[in-house]
């Protein structure tokens, strides 16, 4: 949830200070990554807020998707069909993630770390080459070709998602769910620590049957302790036959 925060508010801020050029490009990075940080701090602390970014910056790259492939087949002539096609599938896509969490929350990680992994291949081989044809979709504006070896490199965005899918499904996410994360887990009850638990119970069974033995020990050392109803019946017993001697004895 940090890093869904911390990427998303740190991308948009810098390219909105880009884009304005008032500052200097060391200003603006300093500037993205406060807000980055601030944001990210407040979606791992507020759980809603969090799936609702995480599912929004879902919706943000399927539109940045369906933007490329677009444009393989028609140019949007206007600034507003990107900004209400990405505003859309982010809103959307961050409705269901608060409805269906753990799935949606699954493919938004991966595929936002295969756009990632992608950012990063792009900018060490072409320098943003593949990134800038990206950006100029969003902002519908026109662009120039990209060679073959540009879209190899954007290829490896689905490979990279599907291969995170697999590994969060059969791996990381297996019997976890992220609403237990502040809570402590609960370790597995291994076959070694059941058999742990039983010599316990039978130390303990054993040390309450070893003290029972020796207080009865120190009774029957001291004097065994009369109930009082034995007592009792023994006075009952007793009072007739020492009444009957008390009135021979006067007479």
């Amino acid at each position: 949830m940090f890093l869904v925060g911390f990427m998303f508010g740190a991308v948009v801020v810098l390219l909105i200070c880009e884009e304005e050029d008032l500052l200097s490009t060391g200003a603006n990075a300093g500037i993205a990554v406060g807000i980055g940080l601030l944001l990210g701090l407040i979606t791992m602390l507020v759980q809603y807020i969090g799936l609702f970014m995480t599912g929004f910056q879902l919706g943000l790259l399927i539109a940045v998707s369906s933007l490329i492939i677009l444009e393989q087949f028609y140019h949007p002539t206007t600034f507003w069909f990107p900004v209400g096609l990405t505003f859309g599938c982010g809103l959307v896509c961050a409705l269901l993630t608060l409805q269906w969490q753990k799935p949606l929350v699954i493919l938004s990680t991966a595929i936002t770390g295969g756009c990632t992994v992608v950012v990063c291949l792009d900018y060490f081989m072409e320098m943003f080459i593949m990134a800038k044809y990206v950006y100029d979709r969003l902002r519908a504006n026109e662009s120039i070709a990209v060679c073959w070896f540009s879209w190899l490199i954007l290829a490896v965005w689905p490979i990279v998602a599907v291969v995170g899918i697999i590994v969060q499904i059969r791996v990381t996410g297996k019997e976890f769910d992220h609403k237990e994360v502040a809570k402590p887990r609960a370790r597995p009850v291994t076959k070694k620590r059941s058999e742990l638990y039983k010599i316990r119970q039978q130390e303990s069974r054993v040390i309450k049957q070893q003290r029972y033995r020796y207080l009865h020990q120190i009774r029957r050392y001291n004097g065994d302790i009369l109930t009082p109803s034995y007592l009792q019946s023994v006075h009952d017993a007793y009072v007739p036959i020492i009444s009957g001697t008390s009135g021979d004895i006067a007479s």
